[in-house]
């Protein structure tokens, strides 16, 4: 990443429960520290006490519920990561998958 500390915003959007532990937990583990996950969830409501207390309100969780879908958008799913990737603060954009673990050096 060169000598300026550079922060990566980590994307993930779901409508499935479960997963939360497995991305966080994951992005927790990470070497490289200045990230901020974006995690734009159709069951906020639903969850978001939850997720809270989970990641211990670390504040570089960003957990939001998604909007409407755009009549415009052709699928939900870039409709929920445009959403997301207009909330980040990142000079680098990943794309994570709910349920999906990475490795620590990822």
């Amino acid at each position: 990443m060169g000598s300026t500390t550079k922060k990566i915003s980590v994307i993930t959007v779901s409508n499935r429960y479960g997963g939360v532990d497995l991305n966080y937990t994951s992005l927790r583990r990470q070497q490289f520290k200045n990230w901020e996950w974006i995690f734009n969830d159709t069951l906020y409501e639903e969850r978001k006490e939850a997720v809270r207390s989970y990641t211990r309100d670390d504040e570089r969780v960003v957990h939001f519920r998604q909007g409407r879908k755009d009549t415009k958008a052709k699928t939900w799913l870039n409709h929920a990561e445009n959403e997301a990737i207009a909330q980040a603060n990142g000079e680098l954009i990943v794309l994570l998958q709910d349920y999906i673990h990475i490795e620590p050096d990822a």
